[in-house]
């Protein structure tokens, strides 16, 4: 009996494994993929949080150990390159010490960086 339950889980578990690849085989780190683009707000949060990070002297590892967040994911998060879930927002929030609505704000138009001039 001990046998079948454990075939029976390897192969549910592989099974389940195989509902996220793509369809070149490649792993999607378990999770479907979406044609979405990324959010703007993404880079606004980052963006912010970044800001915030350096105004109050913090390092990346500061606001790590704080969250308990790994430092290289937050630089990813600071850059606008991965997409968090509420809870993880609500704890780089708390470790920089401020309401998560001011990491969400949009920045005002004095605050936004000029944009270069195009070249021709």
């Amino acid at each position: 009996m001990t046998v079948n339950v454990h075939l029976l889980l390897v192969f549910d578990y592989h099974w389940r494994s195989s509902l996220y690849k793509t369809t070149s085989g490649a792993d999607c780190e378990g999770m479907p993929k979406t044609n979405r683009s990324p959010s703007p707000l993404r880079a606004v949060f980052g963006a912010n949080l970044r800001a915030v990070r350096k105004d109050r002297g913090l390092s990346i590892f500061d606001v790590a150990f704080q969250s308990k967040i790994d430092w290289s994911y937050i630089s990813q998060i600071e850059r606008g390159q991965r997409n968090v879930g509420i809870d993880m927002l609500d704890a780089l929030a708390q470790a920089v010490g401020v309401p998560l609505i001011e990491l969400l704000a949009q920045p005002a138009a004095q605050d936004l960086p000029e944009e270069p001039p195009a070249e021709e």
